[in-house]
């Protein structure tokens, strides 16, 4: 009840916060905050100032306790959850390929957010295709780095991604990730 009392940027914060996860870093921060419009880093410090997370010596703000976390996300319905998701993967990955961090940790971040947001938060078809290409991507450099579980949930997500006409439209992608 409290949170829906705090002004719309606070809330806007803690929705952000809570889509990426119990921890956001100054990096992600910076990037999302691009992609808003607005200097989250200022907005998570004021949302810190009234205990609703923690911020690490500047660097990484946490949730002060999970039931926080599970009540601004559940703030939300799950539509607006998986656009959010959406927006914030998009938004990082699209950062992530400009900077040539195709595989690091900001790349794993993006596809997760992409994936909770699922391919009914994607209008474009060409867009789901895209998709479908990244967790083939990312399912190869989690093979690379051993984290098989990773690799299967990369390579799922991937085939969710396809359209029904996959097999005539996107062939190469569609074998190898069923393959995988």
């Amino acid at each position: 009840k409290e949170m829906k009392s705090l002004p719309s940027e606070l809330q806007l914060g803690l929705q952000l916060a809570a889509c990426i996860g119990t921890r956001i870093n100054k990096y992600e921060l910076d990037i999302l905050s691009r992609d808003e419009g607005k200097n989250l880093h200022a907005v998570l410090s004021q949302v810190s100032e009234k205990g609703y997370m923690n911020n690490d010596d500047n660097a990484v703000f946490r949730f002060a306790h999970d039931k926080i976390e599970q009540a601004c996300y559940e703030s939300m319905s799950e539509e607006l959850r998986r656009v959010k998701h959406m927006r914030y993967g998009l938004a990082l990955c699209s950062h992530s390929m400009e900077n040539g961090e195709k595989h690091g940790e900001l790349f794993f971040t993006a596809l997760n957010q992409i994936n909770h947001g699922g391919p009914t938060a994607v209008q474009d078809c060409n867009q789901k295709d895209i998709i479908a290409a990244l967790n083939l991507r990312g399912g190869k450099r989690a093979i690379e780095l051993s984290d098989m579980n990773a690799a299967f949930k990369l390579f799922k997500s991937g085939i969710s991604f396809l359209g029904e006409d996959h097999w005539e439209s996107n062939y190469e992608i569609s074998i190898s990730l069923f393959d995988a």
